[in-house]
């Protein structure tokens, strides 16, 4: 049996508020992709700040591109956070 604890309104806003810090972390990322420090070989990654997770990313710079890789929950084991990248 599966028990809803939140209301779904308030669900919505939690969702809401979890996008919103990813599409501004990732134009902070845009904006000065080396800021963040390198984690493993060339993948680069910054936690937000209200939420447990990290966006793990990597950057092409002959052609000036940003690749977001990953949206990583800080709770799940770290061993496998590169292991499908």
């Amino acid at each position: 049996m599966f028990i809803l604890r939140k209301p779904l309104s308030n669900m919505k806003k939690l969702l809401h508020g979890i996008v919103k810090e990813v599409e501004m972390k990732v134009k902070t990322i845009c904006e000065n992709p080396f800021q963040y420090r390198n984690t493993y070989k060339h993948f680069r990654e910054v936690a937000l700040k209200r939420f447990p997770y990290y966006v793990i990313y990597s950057i092409d710079q002959n052609n000036k591109i940003v690749y977001i890789a990953a949206i990583y929950h800080a709770s799940r084991n770290p061993k496998k956070k590169y292991r499908n990248l």
